[in-house]
């Protein structure tokens, strides 16, 4: 059994609400969906597109060798603003 055979969830984009590496596991079920909306086209001092999003997302990890204590499956809702820049996409 190797550490490198285990699955991690947990952190951004990966079951959000919980800290990063929170469920580990042998075995992983992970899903999400999001809904994207444009608010901006774009601006002179920002560059790019502005958008709204919102993503639920649920997942477990399984066959870990630290013992689950409950029987859940996680689910997180998330949203958040993104922005176009010169330099790049930024997630916040």
């Amino acid at each position: 059994f190797s550490p490198l055979s285990e699955f991690s969830l947990g952190g951004i984009l990966r079951l959000s609400a919980y800290q990063p590496g929170e469920f580990l596991g042998r075995n992983a079920v992970y899903g999400t969906v999001g809904y994207l909306r444009q608010i901006s086209p774009g601006n002179f001092v920002l560059g790019g597109r502005t958008s709204l999003g919102a993503w639920v997302e649920a997942g477990k990890a399984t066959g870990s060798r630290t013992v689950q204590t409950n029987n859940f499956t996680p689910l997180c809702v998330s949203g958040g603003v993104l922005i176009e820049t010169p330099l790049g996409p930024v997630l916040g």
